[in-house]
């Protein structure tokens, strides 16, 4: 075997690497809001192909994820949630709570804070966060078991009415599962390795 040729196993094998990976779940909101509800606040789809929420209440706006995608989330234990948002009226971001999500199953329930600080601005910003147990808690994982609801802050504004009321936009929410190679990948990318120092042991002895 050439050089060449052992080269290109160690590549193919390296591209594999990772590629048992389970379904992703995203959201982008191209047509429709894909079953999302919301409360504490009116939800549109926008024709840009994202939701804007409007604060109608005291109560914070949030956004809940709809059931088709609940379920056994342990795929996801190591992966990545994250979502895109923006401030579309002006009002000032002086409210907290922006950006908890919230997991929900019949094991318990766990919050994360993705956006500390008061936020969101008047540009799109992507907020993203690790599903593990140090960031969620220890009981993350009997929690992503059986998930019965996913729910979003999006309230950003301490206060509603004329003039005064936060809108919010929505887009690309999507939560990754984190890649694991197969042992077979590990076992093709070592076959690679092996053949490529046998070449080169060959071409030294000439």
């Amino acid at each position: 075997m050439s050089m060449r040729n052992g080269l290109s196993a160690v590549m193919l094998a390296a591209a594999c690497v990772g590629g048992a990976q389970a379904a992703n779940i995203a959201l982008t909101f191209d047509t429709d809001a894909q079953g999302v509800t919301a409360t504490g606040g009116t939800l549109v789809h926008e024709a840009g192909g994202y939701l804007a929420q409007t604060d109608i209440d005291s109560a914070n706006m949030s956004l809940y994820l709809p059931a088709s995608l609940l379920g056994n989330w342990s795929q996801y234990l190591g992966g990545t949630l994250s979502f895109d948002a923006i401030n579309l009226s002006g009002v000032a971001s002086d409210w907290g709570d922006f950006g908890q999500v919230t997991l929900t199953g019949s094991a318990g329930q766990v919050t994360v804070d993705l956006v500390p600080g008061t936020e969101p601005g008047g540009t799109w910003q992507t907020y993203a966060t690790t599903l593990d147990a140090a960031t969620w808690g220890g009981n993350l994982g009997d929690v992503l078991a059986d998930v019965t609801s996913v729910s979003i802050v999006l309230e950003s504004h301490n206060g509603f009415g004329q003039g005064n009321s936060e809108i919010n936009g929505f887009d690309n929410f999507k939560v990754s599962a984190a890649a694991v190679p197969e042992p077979s990948t590990w076992a093709l990318l070592a076959t690679g390795l092996a053949l490529m120092a046998c070449v080169h042991r060959r071409r030294s002895r000439h």
